[in-house]
């Protein structure tokens, strides 16, 4: 499901929309935690279980800041938010690049390490070296962006609703 989808915007963010404010204020977080994750697990549920792991990871550190800043402690909650930014930018890191890493390796070395299967998927594209694709992080809008691939070197774009990643 998408945000711009006729689900979403007609089932799911009005039934959403209504539960959250029929529900009692102390339960408003709870359900939206459990409609994030059911929007979230809609089109891949097998990562449901990094998304719980990297919010019960970040709700921890809120706490942590928010004690290290009651306590006048400010370098503790710096250092507690850069944990807590590394320790996410490492979750996509490897779950996003561990794959293209180990392809990339095995072709410039010519090793046959076998690929975990772990990449958080959208559409896969393969590109041959001198393809034109749209530029990185813009929307596909036909503008063309020459990319040069180096050859023996494996170039995986990932587009995810019109957008290049």
């Amino acid at each position: 499901m998408v945000f711009s989808s006729t689900t979403f915007l007609l089932a799911f963010l009005p039934l959403v929309a209504i539960l959250y404010y029929i529900c009692p204020r102390k339960l408003r977080n709870a359900l939206l935690l459990v409609f994030s994750l059911l929007f979230y697990g809609w089109g891949e549920p097998k990562y449901i279980l990094i998304m719980l792991f990297s919010t019960v990871f970040d709700y921890c550190n809120g706490l942590a800041i928010g004690h290290f800043r009651a306590k006048g402690r400010e370098g503790g909650a710096k250092a507690v938010l850069i944990v807590s930014v590394v320790g996410n930018l490492a979750i996509l890191g490897f779950f996003k690049y561990t794959d293209f890493a180990i392809e990339n390796l095995n072709g410039l070395l010519g090793t046959a390490i076998p690929a975990l299967g772990l990449l958080l998927k959208g559409v896969e594209q393969g590109l041959e070296a001198g393809e034109v694709v749209a530029p990185c992080g813009s929307a596909c809008d036909g503008v063309p962006v020459q990319l040069r691939v180096a050859a023996g070197v494996k170039c995986q774009v990932i587009r995810l609703d019109g957008v290049v990643a």
